[in-house]
């Protein structure tokens, strides 16, 4: 999840500054114009990328909110399924498909395998990630991780409770 959300960030600040040096590049031009030729010239290559390249990096973000929306179903959620998946996203189950291998391709979505193009199925042969858990220690109250099976405070040794099991 991390892998698709650093990406979207990228790709944001990208879509972010070609829209700015668009929006930039226009006034500079008229501004420049006659006065300052670089200046001119640079309005003119900020407009140019701005027009081409900002509707490029904006789809793109936009379809890279959708495939984090379905990684979140597969990940959070448990929905396996390619035509459940597709059901709650509203798009065609064949588009659910390639958006699904996508996911598999770029490493967003790992240690799933696509069986019959139909459903996913967690990867035994994979090491899956230790889970991580904040817990608070029954002794000091100090909050901690809990990776894995470990639950000791490493402060004074205590046990430490799930806080995710609060009743």
């Amino acid at each position: 999840m991390e892998k698709i959300k650093k990406t979207l960030s990228i790709t944001l600040f990208w879509a972010i500054l070609l829209s700015i040096l668009f929006v930039v590049g226009i006034p500079m031009i008229v501004v420049f114009a006659g006065k300052n030729w670089v200046l001119m010239a640079l309005g003119i290559v900020f407009v140019v990328f701005g027009f081409y390249g900002m509707p490029m990096v904006w789809v793109y973000y936009g379809t890279l909110r959708a495939n984090k929306r379905a990684l979140e179903l597969v990940l959070n959620e448990n929905i396996y399924s390619v035509q459940e998946l597709s059901e709650q996203l509203g798009v065609r189950p064949s588009d659910m498909l390639a958006t699904v291998r996508k996911l598999i391709n770029k490493g967003y979505l790992t240690g799933y395998l696509l069986i019959d193009n139909n459903f996913l199925k967690l990867n035994e042969k994979v090491k899956q990630e230790k889970s991580k858990i904040v817990g608070v220690c029954a002794s000091c109250g100090a909050k901690s991780v809990i990776e894995g099976n470990a639950f000791v405070c490493p402060y004074c040794g205590g046990l430490v409770r799930d806080m995710s099991n609060k009743e």
